[in-house]
């Protein structure tokens, strides 16, 4: 075995401790731990932490995260779920004040790695960076020695349960069938292991899914909290959880996998990028790892100093296994809920959404608007050049309307040349880069303009008029009092602008009804 390292900070060249905060304590807690290691990156705000580790490279990761309850608009489950979803590999440690224990129980409950109080001492920061890989384990041993602790338990495998246990056994037995599996099951051993799929590579994927954006994806529902559901050690029933609500399955199950060897000393880490291959593997030499490949292609590498090679192999199988299954899941989610022509949302994507969409708009007091619309004269295009140009010119509109919202915005395809626009965002519309408030029914118009200048080939070539569209727009809760309402309301005024000679978007106000001539509203539910 090699012999360890002369500086304590070796393998800190590389992986990096992210601080959060500004106060007092943080910085001497900062000074402190750049004492030990010398790759310590501090930020003040919790939106420049999450901008920092998606930055963050395959050289260069973020083994850590420890964040001030100080910081401003600190909510632990919110920072919780929003780290998981940027990264959720790194470690996410809580830096709380005397007095705070309580803060600190819950963060631990909320899934956090550890939690340290400010001021630290000598020994617990020690600690903290021996437990999570900035320290060797020399240190390690030296300080257990000096506190008069006894040894730290072997690395011992604890058996795996139900699932685990099944798929352990397989990958171990088609890996190295020399190896006697985890299971004593001598039938779960002989079966062959499903998880030696080949990649599919990215060149073999359709035209359409590697060029498009994409597709509509329902946004993240909230769920309250179910009691005991963070107690207790995490097994299979955690991961499916994972999958069906679709949390950060990859963090949910590297947390899993930790458990069950009893020790964090196994981390994913992405591939390397062209051109650092050399580099990458001059930093990993000391350190066993494996890549875990599964049937949608590479999902990283796993990376271990003291996990035997063997072992590291079987679960990054069974790691390929889960992300297999999540990404499976995630892309079925996606056909669920979205269009497949044109990757805007679908009937039933809205209908799903738009209640919980208005209910959570009332609660915040606030409008939504919704615009219906449909191109005018549609079954010519179809009818001149082909359906293929009639597709065309859906998904080109959808393109165009896509780029004149804003982020929490989203589109939807009725059916055949109809779409509605849900304006949704909870943030006040903007105006580029000037910040200046606009009108969403200013946005609206451009929708409208911005699909009138399109510009197709074939279209152009044959002399065609431009594309344009008639839209009807109905305000929430000022003109409707539900979205069935708010969604026959917007088609009533749609119709209405076909047959004020189209290319126009009819808006109505506070005071309209729009019923008479156009037949009156479905009954009010309320």
């Amino acid at each position: 075995m090699s012999s360890q390292p002369s500086q304590p900070h070796k393998r800190s060249a590389r992986a990096r401790l992210l601080v959060v905060g500004s106060s007092a304590a943080v910085r001497e807690f900062i000074d402190h731990t750049r004492r030990q290691i010398g790759a310590v990156s501090e930020v003040s705000s919790l939106c420049d932490a999450i901008a920092e580790v998606r930055a963050a490279t395959a050289r260069e990761p973020i083994n850590a995260i420890a964040i001030s309850s100080d910081c401003e608009g600190f909510d632990a489950a919110q920072v919780k779920r929003a780290f998981d979803r940027v990264d959720g590999i790194a470690s996410l440690i809580l830096l709380y004040r005397e007095g705070q224990e309580e803060l600190s129980e819950a963060a631990i409950g909320l899934g956090f790695d550890d939690t340290i109080p400010l001021p630290c001492s000598h020994g617990e920061l020690i600690e903290l960076l021996t437990e999570h890989q900035f320290l060797g384990h020399t240190e390690q041993k030296k300080s257990h020695d000096e506190a008069g602790d006894p040894a730290p338990p072997s690395n011992t495998i604890p058996p795996p349960r139900k699932v685990v246990d099944i798929q352990i056994a397989k990958a171990m037995a088609h890996v190295h069938p020399e190896t006697p599996p985890i299971s004593p099951r001598a039938d779960i051993a002989a079966e062959p292991s499903a998880a030696t799929s080949t990649p599919v590579p990215t060149a073999a994927m359709p035209s359409s899914q590697r060029l498009r954006k994409p597709a509509f994806s329902m946004p993240p529902i909230s769920r309250p909290a179910t009691k005991g559901t963070s107690e207790g050690p995490p097994n299979d029933l955690t991961l499916v959880r994972a999958v069906i609500d679709g949390d950060n399955l990859r963090a949910v199950a590297l947390h899993a996998l930790q458990h069950q060897l009893g020790t964090i000393d196994v981390r994913l880490v992405p591939e390397a990028r062209p051109g650092e291959e050399e580099a990458i593997a001059r930093e990993r030499i000391g350190l066993r790892q494996v890549h875990v490949i599964g049937r949608h292609g590479s999902f990283g590498v796993l990376l271990s100093k003291t996990i035997e090679q063997a072992t590291l192999e079987a679960w990054a199988l069974w790691l390929a296994e889960w992300i297999d299954l999540d990404e499976s899941h995630r892309n079925l989610r996606r056909l669920a809920w979205s269009d497949e022509l044109t990757g805007a949302g679908n009937r039933r994507a809205l209908l799903e959404l738009l209640p919980s969409t208005l209910a959570k708009a009332l609660q915040d007091r606030r409008s939504v608007s919704l615009m219906y619309l449909d191109i005018d004269n549609f079954k010519q295009y179809n009818e001149r050049f082909g359906h293929a140009l009639g597709d065309e010119v859906l998904r080109e509109s959808v393109e165009v309307l896509r780029s004149c919202i804003r982020a929490g915005d989203h589109v939807f395809r009725m059916g055949g040349d109809e779409f509605v626009i849900l304006f949704c965002d909870p943030n006040p519309p903007r105006n580029g880069g000037g910040g200046v408030p606009e009108d969403v029914e200013v946005i609206a118009e451009r929708c409208r303009k911005a699909v009138r200048e399109l510009q197709l080939p074939l279209l152009a070539s044959s002399g065609s008029s431009a594309i344009t569209m008639s839209a009807g727009f109905a305000l929430y809760p000022w003109e409707a009092s539900d979205g069935e309402h708010l969604l026959w309301l917007a088609d009533q005024r749609a119709l209405r602008a076909k047959l004020d000679g189209k290319d126009s978007i009819v808006f109505g106000s506070p005071s309209s009804s729009d019923g008479g001539a156009n037949g009156a509203p479905p009954k009010d539910s309320h």
